[in-house]
C-alpha cells in the first residue's frame, strides 16, 4: 500500500566495486564524471538536489562507458535547505562525500553546488585511488570537510595533468561560492579535457 518506483536493469555494477578492483585510467575518469556531471545537470534543471554522490550511488556498465546516478532517498526538491544536525551513524558510508554546509555545523543553506562538492570528491578517488579524506573518526571526517586541505591530486598521481587537479580542487573548495556554480560548466571543463587526451 506504498507507492513504488520501478526501473529496468540496466545491467553493469556500482563504481564502487569497480574501484576496489582496479585503479581506472585518465579518459575512463573524466568519462565517468562528465556522465555524473550530467546527470547532475538534468536532476537540478529539475529542481532536484541529489545530496549524496558517490562511488556506491553509480552504475557503470562494464565498458565503463556510460555511468547512471542512483539511490534518490535523501534527494530534496528545495532550491536550498538548511542542514541540520546530522546522525552520523545513519551516514556513515556518505560522510567521505558530504560538502562542508552538509554536515550541519556550518551557519550555510545547502544548495545544488552541495552535489558538485561531492562529485569532486568522487571524481578526486577516481583520479588518485584515494578518498579525499580518511579518519575513523565521524567527527574527525566533518572537522576535515570544513577546515582541512586534502592533499594536492598530483602529489599522489604526479602524471595527473594540472588541469584535471585544478577542475577537482575548484570542485573541492570550502565555499560554495569558490566552488563551480553549475554542473554544465564542470561538463564544459571535463569534455575539452577529454578531448585534448582523445586526439
Amino acid at each position: 500500500n506504498l507507492p513504488v518506483l520501478v526501473m529496468g536493469d540496466v545491467g553493469g555494477q556500482c563504481l564502487d566495486r569497480t574501484l576496489r578492483q582496479r585503479r581506472l585510467d585518465l579518459e575512463e575518469c573524466l568519462r565517468i564524471g562528465i556522465n555524473i556531471a550530467s546527470s547532475l545537470r538534468d536532476i537540478h534543471a529539475a529542481g532536484v538536489m541529489h545530496k549524496v554522490v558517490k562511488p556506491a550511488n553509480v552504475i557503470v556498465d562494464d565498458g565503463l562507458t556510460t555511468a547512471r546516478l542512483t539511490d534518490f532517498d535523501i534527494s530534496s526538491q528545495l532550491k536550498s535547505e538548511r542542514a541540520g544536525e546530522m546522525d552520523l551513524s545513519e551516514l556513515a558510508g556518505s560522510l567521505p562525500y558530504i560538502s562542508p554546509e552538509q554536515t550541519g555545523r556550518m551557519n550555510r543553506s545547502v544548495d545544488t553546488r552541495t552535489d558538485l562538492y561531492s562529485l569532486g570528491a568522487t571524481l578526486f578517488e577516481l583520479a588518485t585511488g584515494r578518498r579525499l579524506f580518511t579518519a575513523d573518526d565521524p567527527m574527525e571526517l566533518v572537522h576535515c570537510h570544513i577546515a582541512r586541505q586534502p592533499e594536492p591530486p598530483t602529489q599522489l598521481v604526479p602524471e595527473l595533468p594540472e588541469t584535471v587537479e585544478l577542475i577537482i580542487l575548484r570542485l573541492i573548495a570550502k565555499t560554495a561560492e569558490d566552488r563551480y556554480q553549475s554542473a554544465a560548466g564542470v561538463i564544459h571543463d571535463l569534455q575539452r579535457c577529454l578531448n585534448q587526451l582523445t586526439s
